[in-house]
């Protein structure tokens, strides 16, 4: 752990200061308050100092101010302050689970119109973000703003509100604009942005602290993937996390076989350039934006191309519904 307490005024009738474990920034502390060694009270470390916030410490709820209702005895040599534990909020209701959209949205996100799939692969895609965030050794409910970059008509959306906290902020966000349009009517809770074909996105610089986003860089080609890199860069907060996942060494197995005589050229570009695409949609997402096609990573791509901006935290071979790779990436 990585207590930091400061006590920046003591007196007797009040004892003022801040504290943190910065290992675990969406978490307050509890602090206790001493006499000569005897503890006089316990107070949670939530009140917000904008200093604190200007200076880069979280989100700057940090701070605690002590006014005890009698003066602390004269005669006290020592008045101190120390951290306890953290504050466990109240448990609060479970967010409500979404409805389940129309067939043609489903069949445009999952490939299949079947009701069960769509529920089942959502709730998979939620599980696996939780897993990943294993690599961090925390849990989803500990990140105040979160954003589904591609969530489509709420696929693993709608698992992923269920699991977070009313105080959380969850963004989904879509160039389907029939797609996002369908979530901001059905679920209300989810702050909802619908994006152009190109960056930027509608939000504040540093202002998420999670970017979770199934298939969406899959469909990319090369210079768009890093537009929107760079976008999720500038919004995540410092040290912010994004999950991703990409078509890796067992789809691009899987594909090549498919491109007939064109296969040898497709794993020869893979093994010297360590990406390739190819524009191509099913029906089902003809209404999709033009670039819309099918893209493959190599891991040594990304750990070349994708590192001036996040540190490759996790690399997860065939994670995602046992098809794709997934990287857990932290913001440098």
């Amino acid at each position: 752990m990585t207590i930091e307490l400061y006590v920046d005024e003591k007196t007797a009738t009040r004892v003022v200061g801040w504290a943190r474990e910065s290992d675990y920034p969406n978490l307050n502390v509890v602090v206790e308050i001493l006499a000569d060694g005897k503890p006089l009270a316990r107070i949670i470390a939530d009140e917000y100092r904008a200093d604190l916030h200007k200076a880069g410490i979280g989100n700057g709820k940090y701070a605690f101010s002590y006014v005890p209702s009698s003066p602390i005895a004269a005669d006290s040599k020592t008045i101190s302050a120390v951290v306890v534990g953290f504050h466990v909020p109240k448990h609060s209701p479970p967010r409500p689970r979404g409805p389940i959209p129309p067939a043609a949205l489903r069949a445009r996100v999952a490939g299949t119109e079947d009701e069960k799939w769509f529920d089942a692969s959502g709730q998979m895609t939620a599980d696996e973000w939780t897993r990943a965030l294993k690599c961090f050794n925390v849990d989803i409910t500990r990140f105040d703003v979160v954003a589904d970059f591609g969530c489509g008509c709420g696929r693993a959306l709608r698992h992923l509100e269920a699991r977070l906290e009313p105080r959380q902020r969850l963004i989904g966000m879509d160039v389907d604009h029939e797609a996002i349009a369908w979530v901001a009517a059905n679920y209300p809770g989810v702050s909802t942005i619908p994006l152009q074909n190109e960056p930027p996105i509608p939000l504040d610089d540093a202002s998420v602290d999670l970017i979770v986003s199934h298939s969406v860089f899959t469909h990319l080609p090369e210079d768009l993937q890093f537009l929107w890199l760079h976008e999720l860069w500038r919004i995540l907060k410092p040290e912010g996390v994004l999950i991703a996942s990409i078509h890796g060494a067992k789809v691009i197995d899987e594909f090549a076989p498919s491109l007939g005589s064109g296969s040898k050229a497709f794993l020869e570009e893979i093994a010297a350039h360590g990406f390739s695409y190819y524009q191509a949609k099913t029906s089902a997402e003809a209404s999709l934006p033009e670039y819309y096609g099918l893209a493959f990573h190599t891991i040594d791509y990304i750990n070349m191309r994708w590192t001036p901006k996040f540190k490759v935290r996790a690399w997860l071979p065939v994670f995602a519904l046992s098809h794709q790779d997934v990287l857990v990436l932290q913001k440098k």
